[in-house]
């Protein structure tokens, strides 16, 4: 990670087989590989990204909590661009894609 952004970082989550860490960074989320050192950087959030949890043996699954009010389950099987679903008011919103750098 950046030492530049440090300031900025607020929650951090590694997977349960330990391979994958997401870190909020600002309304960002960045997810890295440790086995590679490969680094997504999710953008999807509106606020601040307030709390991150990978779920249990699901791999890259995990969901965000931010101050704009969402909780999004973040998704990414096999290489592919995450995909999130917004939990609102009891509602579950497909959202098709979210924006990677």
């Amino acid at each position: 990670l950046s030492p530049v952004c440090l300031g900025s970082l607020r929650r951090a989550a590694m997977d349960y087989s330990r391979k994958y860490c997401a870190v909020g960074v600002d309304n960002d989320i960045w997810v890295v590989n440790l086995e590679t050192e490969e680094e997504d950087t999710i953008k999807g959030h509106e606020g601040e990204v307030t709390a991150i949890k990978f779920f249990h043996e699901q791999g890259r699954q995990f969901v965000t909590r931010s101050n704009d009010m969402t909780v999004r389950i973040w998704d990414s099987q096999g290489g592919e661009p995450y995909m999130s679903s917004i939990l609102d008011w009891g509602k579950k919103k497909k959202v098709p894609t979210a924006t990677l750098r």
